[in-house]
C-alpha cells in the first residue's frame, strides 16, 4: 500500500496509518530519507529482520548493517557513542552520513559484523525522523534497490520491485538519490569508506 505524505511536514495520521499497516510482526516499510528511499523494520522484529536479510542476500549484499534513529540518545542504545566519535556525530547529525561504530550488546547478533560493528544514521529527513519517533526508537534499514543494484527513485518503482515483500510505502515524491557518506569511526584516524551526499568539510574529516 502506498501512503502519500508531505516530505517536510509529515501528517501524523499518515504515520499512524503506516504503522498500522506494518503490523507488529514481519512488517517492512519503504520510506524516504535525506539521501535515498530505504526499506526498514523494527529492530526487535526478528521475522522482519530476517526478511530484510533475504532481500539483501537476493541483491548479493552482506556485511555491514545499518540502523536509523531519531537522535543520538536512541542510537546510543545500540552503538558505542563516546569520546571523539561522539564529537563527530554531534557536528554531523542529523545529516547525510552513515557512521560505523562499535555495536553494543543490545544489537541482535544477526545484525553484527564479525568486527562487532554497526552502521548508524540520523537523517535530515522529517519523514524518516517522524517514523522512528512513532516506532519509539530505531529501525534496521537498507537502501531500496532494483534488480541491477540501482537505487529506486519513486514509490511506484519500489512497489513494482517489492510487491508482496514490503507492506507499506511512504510516498514523498520522487528522489534524485545520492547515497550517504560512510565513515568508519572505529579506526584512528577515521576512514571514509564511501563518498556520498554528506559534506566532510564542516565536521573536520575532509
Amino acid at each position: 500500500m502506498i501512503i502519500e505524505i508531505h516530505h517536510e511536514h509529515p501528517q501524523p495520521r499518515r504515520i499512524t496509518e503506516a504503522l498500522r499497516r506494518m503490523g507488529t510482526r514481519a512488517g517492512l516499510i519503504a520510506y524516504p530519507t535525506d539521501t535515498v528511499y530505504a526499506i526498514g523494520c523494527r529492530v526487535r522484529d526478528k521475522d522482519a529482520v530476517s526478511q530484510l536479510q533475504r532481500l539483501k542476500a537476493e541483491r548479493g549484499e552482506g556485511g555491514l548493517w545499518s540502523i536509523i534513529g531519531p537522535d543520538l540518545s536512541a542510537i546510543s542504545e545500540y552503538a558505542v557513542v563516546e569520546g571523539p566519535a561522539y564529537r563527530v556525530l554531534r557536528r554531523a547529525l542529523p545529516g547525510a552520513f552513515t557512521f560505523v561504530l562499535r555495536a553494543t550488546k543490545q544489537v541482535p547478533k544477526l545484525l553484527q559484523t564479525r568486527q562487532k560493528t554497526i552502521g548508524v544514521r540520523v537523517p535530515d529527513s522529517a519523514v524518516a525522523l517522524a517514523l522512528c519517533e512513532a516506532l519509539g526508537g530505531v529501525m534496521v534499514t537498507t537502501s531500496a534497490k532494483g534488480p541491477e543494484g540501482q537505487l529506486l527513485t519513486t514509490p511506484r518503482e519500489i512497489e513494482e520491485h517489492y510487491r508482496g515483500k514490503v507492506k507499506v510505502i511512504l510516498d514523498a515524491g520522487a528522489l534524485a538519490p545520492q547515497p550517504s557518506t560512510v565513515v568508519d569511526l572505529t579506526t584512528t584516524p577515521p576512514e571514509v569508506l564511501r563518498n556520498g551526499a554528506g559534506d566532510l568539510g564542516p565536521i573536520g574529516l575532509e
